[in-house]
């Protein structure tokens, strides 16, 4: 459908324009407030992580990460040396400790799934979001979090993942 829409996907220099990130927060704000005749039940991320983990440290895991580094050109053993069940501990701890309302949450906020479009709305708005198959409820601040993340993570960083190895683990 995008292919019909005179835009861009969301890019670098986009994500550099501050209102072109203020255009993204204020689409969040109405897709949140939805009331869809949706369950209210969060998806359990930490289960999805534990799965991940066991997939991770299987054979067949142990060789799609070492494939996926080397397309992606990344040194694999930064994986190796990270702690992730103490981190996952930490954020589990953490999380209980954050009020957050659950809300419909789109779930797949790359940036990927942001078009800028070729000429503004009349009121000035040159953001569309799209790709909602994954939307779930879920805490409210999720889905600025994972757009802002996976820009940090494509853009903003020469020594960890991003671009293939980013729309790989993507889920």
């Amino acid at each position: 459908l995008e292919q019909f829409i005179p835009s861009h996907t969301c890019g670098p220099s986009d994500l550099e324009d501050s209102n072109i990130r203020e255009q993204i927060a204020r689409k969040l704000a109405p897709y949140h407030l939805a009331q869809l005749p949706l369950s209210h039940r969060k998806f359990d991320y930490f289960q999805y992580i534990d799965n991940c983990y066991e997939l991770f440290y299987s054979v067949e895991g142990q060789r799609w990460f070492l494939e996926t580094s080397r397309l992606a050109q990344i040194e694999p053993g930064w994986a190796k040396s990270a702690d992730f069940r103490t981190e996952m501990d930490w954020i589990r701890q953490t999380e209980q400790n954050v009020p957050s309302r659950i809300v419909l949450s789109n779930n797949d906020m790359n940036r990927n799934n942001v078009l800028i479009l070729d000429e503004p709305k009349p009121n000035g708005d040159r953001v569309m979001l799209i790709d909602y198959e994954l939307s779930s409820a879920n805490q409210r601040g999720l889905d600025l979090g994972h757009h802002f993340v996976m820009w940090l993570a494509e853009f903003g960083r020469k020594d960890g993942p991003r671009g293939h190895f980013i729309s790989n683990l993507d889920y």
